[in-house]
């Protein structure tokens, strides 16, 4: 709500100049762990996916910790796991 001159609360106007549709895909932005990457028959960014993963806080605080210790993000690193692991699964 928001004060009018003649001091009544009405209700904020909304900007429409922007519409956004929440999904849970990603904007297909590059990034630097490598998620978004090119698209080389399409010619543009593949679109992204979030993935949301419950731990222990424990290993979270210890995660977290380990990366900041060692000037690593968290997404990277989790990122390059999930790459190698993958590349591992489809070896078998």
């Amino acid at each position: 709500m928001e004060p009018t001159e003649a001091g009544r609360l009405e209700p904020r106007k909304q900007d429409n100049t922007q519409t956004h549709i929440s999904t849970n895909t990603g904007t297909g932005e590059p990034t630097e762990v490598g998620i978004g990457e090119p698209d080389a028959e399409a010619g543009r960014q593949e679109r992204t996916r979030r993935l949301s993963v419950d731990l222990p806080e424990s290993w979270h605080r210890r995660f977290k910790t380990a990366c900041s210790k060692t000037d690593r993000k968290m997404l990277a690193e989790v990122t390059a796991f999930i790459k190698s692991r993958t590349v591992e699964l489809e070896n078998e």
